[in-house]
């Protein structure tokens, strides 16, 4: 890579799925080889921004990356849609946590203990974003994020579609450290089997004035993602209507509720949205995640050697004429 001109991004990314209960992300298959390579690169020291979402990266190839010290001016870093099935206890004070400022960490297969791992992490100075759209947090995820000593300074925290039970949510808006968030994502697809019973009210913490006093903008409830259609808003008719009326509602919380197309709602009272005989773990992509990735990264893989060898099937071989003698004779 020594020819290579040094820039300010780097974007190597696949093309991301969206929803990965729909779709599937196309991988360009860069693999860790490739990361490590670049973060020990001389022509990294410039990147500002590096997206490698959709690639391959496994927790090696994350760790090579945020370890290295060749990257002392990043400040994006992206590597959604990656297997990376855990967060490295190494990772804690790693050095890129000293200049990033965005992280996403969207469906690359962590749980709870990766959360906690990640809240082990007590200085980034100029982190204010986070996503971690479509993993597996669950109520002790949120706990340790409400625990988390970055919280206070983000203002962007994405928890679309994870799997956070009403105990967490409660534990996350009554710490009262996300006083700079800006936007909350709080939202689950229909078809994640983890989610809230929303013929229930969210809990009265989550919107509490005082929890995250600095939103803008917070989405809750559950989504038809494939349909792009809402069940519900986190709350039934008749408390949404009177959440919308009350005096001291947040202006944020009242432009949500009133910006929905409530006719597609079910009614909210008695259900929830698919078919309760429906088995949802059948439609969670998380249940196959590894194996998905692994497949999809050797098919991509196979495709960049054929592409190189010219053999990609096209054009199609030649038919011979009609009336052509099969003999020669």
């Amino acid at each position: 890579m020594s020819d290579c001109p040094r820039s300010s991004l780097l974007d190597l990314s696949g093309r991301e799925s969206g929803s990965p209960y729909y779709a599937r992300p196309d991988i360009q298959p860069v693999g860790d080889a490739a990361a490590e390579a670049w973060a020990s690169s001389d022509n990294a020291t410039k990147l500002t921004h590096l997206r490698l979402a959709a690639t391959g990266l496994s927790a090696g190839g994350l760790t090579a990356l945020m370890t290295s010290e060749r990257l002392p001016e990043l400040g994006t870093l992206d590597v959604a849609c990656n297997p990376v099935g855990s967060w490295p206890t190494a990772l804690q004070d790693a050095p890129v946590w000293r200049t990033v400022r965005s992280l996403n960490l969207a469906d690359c297969g962590l749980g709870d203990a990766d959360i906690r791992s990640l809240a082990s992490t007590t200085s980034a100075p100029r982190l204010h974003s986070v996503s971690l759209a479509y993993n597996s947090v669950g109520s002790q995820g949120a706990r340790a994020l409400a625990a988390w000593a970055l919280l206070p300074q983000l203002r962007e925290l994405d928890l679309h579609d994870n799997i956070i039970g009403d105990d967490g949510l409660t534990d996350l808006a009554t710490s009262r450290a996300a006083q700079r968030l800006l936007e909350l994502d709080l939202e689950q697809d229909c078809w994640n089997p983890g989610a809230r019973d929303d013929r229930k009210p969210l809990p009265a913490a989550v919107v509490d004035p005082a929890s995250f006093p600095s939103l803008d903008a917070i989405f809750l409830g559950m989504v038809d993602e494939y349909h792009g259609s809402r069940y519900s808003c986190g709350f039934p008719t008749r408390v949404r209507e009177e959440i919308v009326s009350a005096p001291g509602t947040r202006p944020e919380l009242i432009a949500f509720l009133t910006h929905l197309e409530t006719d597609d709602f079910e009614d909210d009272e008695d259900d929830t949205g698919p078919d309760e005989d429906s088995d949802l773990d059948d439609h969670d992509f998380r249940t196959e995640r590894a194996a998905r990735h692994a497949e999809l990264f050797d098919e991509a893989r196979d495709f960049a050697r054929r592409m190189i060898e010219g053999d990609i099937g096209w054009p199609p071989p030649e038919e011979p004429e009609k009336g052509a003698a099969s003999d020669g004779g």
